[in-house]
C-alpha cells in the first residue's frame, strides 16, 4: 500500500498547485499576506502600535510551498533575507525554482517532509523571521510536529502565517470526497487526466440534478472547475484532515504561540470587531468562528496570523536586515493589490487615492480621512483588508477601523439537495451514491 506522504508527493507531482502556466508572472504584490513585512506590521499593531522595527528581519521558510508562493515571497522580501522553500514535490519546487530564475535576492530549494527539515535546523541552530504555510498542515497525517517544529525555529518576535482548511464549511465536498474513493476513482489507479475529466463529468450531472450541488459548483468557479490540478485537489486528494476549528486553535496555543490576526477575505466577520486586530481584542476568536462556520456564516477557510512572543524580561530580535529604497521604490511602482478595491466601498474610490493608500501602506506612514474619502465604511473595509493599519490613523479613526460593520450577519440561504439515487436504482454504486445523499442533506442543514 502507497505511504501518504508518498501519495501526497505523488499527487502534486501529477498536479503542481495551482498549476499556472509556466511563463505566467502572478500579480506578486497580491501576496503582500504573505509578507514578513505585513505580519511584523500587524503584530506590531497587538503590541499596542509600537514600531514594527522591534519584529525580528531575517529568512523567510515557506512551508509547502508549491509552484508559485516562491515567486510572490521572493519578491516581497529584501535582497538580504534568504527565502527558504520546502515541499514533497521535486516537479512543483523545479517549477518554482524556474519562476524565480530571474529574481533578485537567494532563494533555496529542498525536496523533503517538513518536520525533517525543522529538525536539522534545530540542530544548525537556524532561526526564521517569518514562516508562510498555506494549505500544507491539512494534508497531513498529524500536524502536530510540524507546528512544534515551526514555533521552535521561529525567532522570538517573528511571525507564523497560515492557511488551513475550514473542515465544517466542507462537509459537501467531504461527502463527495467519499464517493468519489467509495467508487474507486483515484489519480492512483487511474490515468490521472481521465480520472479528473471523470470527476467533473460526475459533478456536472449531479449538479444539475441537485439545487445544492448546482449551488456549489457556480460558487467554485470556473477558476477551479476549469483548473484540473484545482479540481483534483478539491475532490480527488488522496489526504485531507477533518477538524473542528477549535482543535486548530488549541494546536496553535498549545505550541507557545499567541494569536495576532485572522483575514477575512469574503467580509463574513463583518458583526465583530475588526479580525485582523485580533491579537489586541478579548474575544474568543476560536469560539466566534465555531459558531459562525456552524451556521454557514462563515464558509472561507482558516488564515490565522501567529506570532512568538519573546520571553519574560527578554525583547524581539532586531536584525540588521533592512528594505533598501530600491526595494520599496520597486513595490510602489507596481501598484497595489486587487483584493483591496474589489468591494462595494472601495472600488469607486479614484486612482489617485488608491495609490496614496498604496504607498503610504509601503512606508507605513500616517494618513489623512481625504485618502479614504471620510467614509467611514471604505475605511473599515480597507482596514479589514489589511489595507490601512491603525498605527496610520489618527486615536479616532483607529476606534472606527476596529468596530464592528454590521450589528449582525444572516446565516446564507442554502439550497435543498435533491436525492440523487433513485428508489429502483440496483446499480454498481447506489450505496455509494445513498450515502453521497445522506452526506449532502445533513450538508444542507445549518448545525
Amino acid at each position: 500500500m502507497i505511504d501518504k506522504n508518498e501519495a501526497v508527493a505523488k499527487f502534486y507531482n501529477r498536479f503542481p498547485y495551482p498549476n499556472y502556466p509556466l511563463l505566467a508572472r502572478p500579480r506578486w504584490q497580491d501576496g503582500f499576506l504573505t509578507s514578513s513585512f505585513f505580519s511584523g506590521r500587524l503584530a506590531a499593531q497587538a503590541r499596542n502600535g509600537k514600531s514594527q522595527q522591534n519584529a525580528p528581519r531575517g529568512d523567510v521558510l515557506v512551508a509547502g510551498c508549491g509552484e508559485i508562493l516562491p515567486y510572490i515571497i521572493r519578491k516581497w522580501e529584501p535582497l538580504d533575507a534568504t527565502v527558504v522553500n520546502i515541499d514533497l514535490s521535486g516537479r512543483s519546487l523545479r517549477r518554482a525554482r524556474f519562476r524565480t530564475m530571474l529574481t533578485r535576492g537567494k532563494s533555496e530549494f529542498h525536496e523533503t517532509d517538513i518536520v525533517s527539515f525543522l529538525d536539522r535546523c534545530g540542530a544548525e541552530t537556524r532561526t526564521f523571521a517569518h514562516i508562510e504555510t498555506f494549505g500544507m498542515l491539512h494534508h497531513m497525517s498529524d500536524p502536530a510536529p510540524a507546528v512544534e517544529g515551526m514555533a521552535r525555529q521561529l525567532a522570538p518576535g517573528g511571525t507564523l502565517r497560515v492557511m488551513v482548511y475550514n473542515s465544517p464549511a466542507r462537509d459537501w465536498i467531504h461527502a463527495l470526497q467519499d464517493y468519489f474513493e467509495e467508487i474507486g476513482l483515484s489519480i492512483h489507479n487511474n490515468d490521472p487526466l481521465k480520472a479528473v475529466k471523470k470527476c467533473r463529468e460526475i459533478l456536472d450531472r449531479f449538479a444539475v440534478r441537485s439545487p445544492l450541488l448546482g449551488n456549489r459548483m457556480r460558487a467554485l468557479g470556473s477558476s477551479t472547475m476549469g483548473n484540473p490540478a484545482r479540481v483534483a485537489d478539491t475532490f480527488l486528494h488522496p489526504r485531507e484532515l477533518r477538524w473542528p476549528i477549535s482543535r486548530w486553535f488549541e494546536l496553535f496555543s498549545s505550541a507557545g504561540l499567541r494569536l495576532t490576526g485572522i483575514y477575512d477575505r469574503y467580509g463574513e466577520l463583518d458583526d465583530l470587531p475588526n479580525p485582523l486586530l485580533a491579537g489586541g481584542s478579548k474575544l474568543d476568536w476560536d469560539y466566534e468562528l465555531t459558531i459562525r462556520a456552524a451556521d454557514r456564516r462563515l464558509e472561507g477557510n482558516l488564515e490565522l496570523i501567529w506570532t512568538k512572543p519573546p520571553k519574560p524580561g527578554t525583547h524581539a530580535l532586531v536584525s540588521t536586515v533592512t528594505r533598501s529604497a530600491e526595494h520599496l521604490t520597486r513595490l510602489k511602482f507596481m501598484g497595489p493589490p486587487h483584493i483591496w478595491f474589489d468591494f462595494e466601498e472601495t472600488r469607486d474610490l479614484s486612482t489617485a487615492r488608491k495609490m496614496q493608500i498604496w504607498h503610504a501602506f509601503i512606508d507605513a506612514r500616517k494618513l489623512v480621512p481625504s485618502a479614504w474619502g471620510k467614509n467611514h465604511r471604505t475605511l473599515q473595509r480597507l482596514a479589514r483588508l489589511g489595507a490601512i493599519l491603525p498605527d496610520q490613523l489618527d486615536p479616532e479613526n483607529a476606534k472606527i477601523a476596529a468596530a464592528p460593520r454590521e450589528d449582525q450577519m444572516s446565516p446564507p440561504d442554502i439550497p435543498h439537495h435533491v436525492p440523487l439515487a433513485q428508489t429502483d436504482d440496483h446499480g454498481p454504486h447506489a450505496v455509494a451514491v445513498r450515502k453521497l445523499d445522506a452526506g449532502l442533506v445533513s450538508s444542507s442543514s445549518c448545525s
